[in-house]
């Protein structure tokens, strides 16, 4: 039985390579913890005849190397901000501080910046999409009494307060 691959015309494939996706849970939730961008396909059938399910093999965002494969129907696409709003949930798990202001206010012995600074992309990468923020772009600075100051896209930044 041929295989088709991702890309190959005479499979029927739903998403392509890059796509970013999350594996839908029994409820119909994206898995919060199983989400990332597609890097290979495949689907087993004949050209004219009976086809299997396309299979889809997922880097597993944050965990470069790390992968899980599923078919079109445990799938969902993602949107950049579906991808952002899923990024900044781990982050929280991972310990982040959740309200950055907040969290700064609460540090002892600390006066802390009410506000973020804006100002041009200094090229660091950002603490929600994890893309580069370039001087061409908006960039949010949240200065931290403890580590490196988060650094956030003008649309990250917005997101991440919607998402408090």
């Amino acid at each position: 039985m041929p295989r088709f691959h991702l890309g190959d015309p005479r499979g029927h494939f739903s998403f392509k390579h890059g796509d970013a996706v999350g594996f839908k849970t029994a409820g119909g939730h994206v898995d919060p913890e199983n989400f990332g961008r597609i890097v290979d396909g495949w689907q087993d059938g004949q050209v004219s005849g009976s086809r299997s399910a396309p299979v889809y093999k997922v880097e597993i965002d944050g965990h470069p190397g790390t992968f899980f494969n599923a078919e079109d129907l445990q799938l969902q696409k993602l949107s950049r901000e579906d991808l952002i709003r899923l990024k900044i949930h781990r982050r929280w798990r991972q310990g982040y501080p959740r309200y950055l202001v907040v969290a700064e206010r609460l540090a002892p012995g600390q006066n802390p910046t009410l506000i973020p600074a804006f100002g041009p992309g200094t090229g660091h990468l950002c603490a929600a999409c994890d893309d580069p923020i370039s001087p061409s772009e908006i960039q949010a600075t949240y200065p931290r009494s403890q580590g490196d100051p988060v650094r956030l896209h003008e649309r990250c930044d917005q997101i991440w307060r919607e998402e408090e």
